[in-house]
């Protein structure tokens, strides 16, 4: 049994099928179509949700969805300083894998930016992490299918990088603050590289894979979902993070 908490306030929001029309929240309470639906401490319209889902069905729990046709739950958001926190303080990730505020200034650890991403993690940091959490990170294809919901845009959510992407600048932002791709998985494109579990070899080294560009980044196609860039697991940098998925 895992040891991890999640800290995220909502519960289990289920949206239907049926074009939308029907939103079901905790104990069968029903929303009409002016009310909102709080999930990961911010307001989602249900004209917004009604817009992205039409024949699938998507779950939302415990900061999760489940990604449809697939056998597994991808967290929504990329894990945050906070939630990198509480395997600091049980022990479950090493310190040497992992950078604060006071190796490089970017780094969101030991600062008050609690809902930005963790950055500043090695490979092993993350999977440490997603360990500890009872889940793993995404292989480099399941991070591609998440990001493309089923769509065909450039990046994830949308042909337009504004609408989706913090990129171009000297910092992180708080997760969740951008548009979502049809999956209601946000930030994957832009805010931090995320680390996979797939590696090409070289010379009898592993370099593991990154996905989905971050705010360092100028040249927009670094953004775009088919992206990628590899380097060796015990690198770290201020903009490199990562998010978990979950086996059911």
């Amino acid at each position: 049994m895992s040891n991890y908490k999640e800290l995220s306030n909502f519960g289990k929001v289920l949206i239907k099928k049926m074009f939308g029309k029907s939103i079901k929240i905790d104990n069968e309470v029903k929303a009409n179509e002016n009310q909102n639906v709080v999930k990961n401490d911010e307001i989602v319209k249900k004209s917004e949700i009604k817009n992205n889902i039409q024949n699938e069905e998507i779950i939302i729990s415990d900061g999760m969805v489940k990604i449809p046709n697939k056998s597994f739950k991808c967290d929504i958001t990329e894990v945050t300083v906070l939630q990198f926190e509480k395997c600091i303080e049980v022990g479950k990730c090493s310190k040497k894998n992992y950078k604060a505020n006071n190796f490089n200034s970017k780094c969101n650890l030991e600062t008050n930016n609690k809902k930005h991403p963790m950055n500043c993690v090695n490979f092993y940091a993350a999977e440490e992490f997603c360990k500890w959490a009872g889940k793993r990170l995404p292989s480099k294809d399941e991070w591609e299918y998440i990001a493309k919901a089923g769509k065909n845009y450039k990046y994830s959510g949308s042909d337009n990088v504004d609408s989706v992407a913090w990129y171009k600048d000297e910092k992180t932002y708080e997760t969740g603050k951008k548009k979502s791709n049809d999956y209601k998985v946000f930030d994957m494109s832009g805010n931090v590289w995320e680390w996979t579990n797939s590696f090409v070899e070289s010379n009898s080294m592993k370099y593991y894979i990154l996905r989905g560009g971050s705010f360092i980044n100028s040249d927009e196609k670094k953004l775009q979902i088919t992206s990628e860039m590899n380097t060796l697991p015990e690198n770290f940098s201020s903009d490199f993070g990562f998010r978990c998925v979950k086996d059911e």
